[in-house]
């Protein structure tokens, strides 16, 4: 009798822990496919934008909406309209961008962070190509340096810091959306991450401010553009 209800024991026992490991294995697996659906597709995203920033200008120029507007405008009051420099410029910059920053990250606590976060990606890289692809058809492969010339080096520091804010808006928001709550533990985390990406994203807010103006300059006086 004694060895039966030993067995019996026993294999009540190899059943739990069986039944224990089945169960951790599946929410493990429930884990994972929770986490796939959290990644935030950046790259992708900036791309599209990017793409369509390069069509849309050429479809605008082959329809003879080449006023030269666009691209020149936008040279010009970075080229001529450096009355406004520096600090100035600086401050102009911070009610700007940094209010952008404050907006993205606030919204990391609320359902609005995930439109937002897929949005500003794709926006991002359509900003980009269009600016790069009009200043091309507006002056030729001088054109493309002019470009450039808007955009460095401030861009170099803007783009890593705006996606590292962004995935983890999109990530903290969709824990809201899943009705998860704000965690404390979470929230001092997220608040932490947060201020020190802004202070590199601030970084260039002082690279577009007292170093881009400078870049511009010079190469648009080398290219004799204007």
């Amino acid at each position: 009798m004694g060895s039966v209800r030993w067995k019996r024991e026993k294999d009540a026992a190899v059943t739990d822990r069986y039944i224990i490991k089945r169960q951790e294995k599946d929410m493990g697996k429930k884990e994972g496919r929770i986490k796939g659906k959290e990644f935030f597709p950046w790259s992708a995203l900036f791309f599209c934008g990017f793409f369509a920033g390069t069509i849309l200008p050429n479809i605008m120029w082959k329809m003879k909406w080449q006023q030269k507007t666009v691209a020149a405008m936008y040279l010009l009051s970075s080229f001529s309209g450096q009355e406004l420099a520096g600090t100035g410029l600086l401050g102009e910059i911070l009610k700007s961008r940094g209010s952008f920053f404050i907006l993205c990250a606030v919204c990391g606590f609320t359902v609005f962070g995930v439109p937002l976060s897929v949005g500003t990606v794709i926006a991002a890289g359509f900003g980009i190509g269009a600016v790069l692809t009009v200043c091309i058809l507006q002056f030729g492969l001088a054109g493309a340096a002019a470009g450039i010339a808007l955009l460095f080096p401030q861009y170099l520091i803007y783009l890593p810091a705006l996606f590292m804010l962004l995935d983890m808006v999109f990530k903290q928001s969709i824990s809201m959306w899943k009705n998860q709550g704000i965690f404390p533990d979470k929230a001092a985390g997220y608040s932490w991450k947060t201020v020190w990406t802004g202070g590199i994203y601030f970084f260039g807010m002082l690279l577009e401010a007292y170093v881009n103006p400078w870049i511009t300059e010079k190469i648009l006086m080398t290219l004799k553009i204007f």
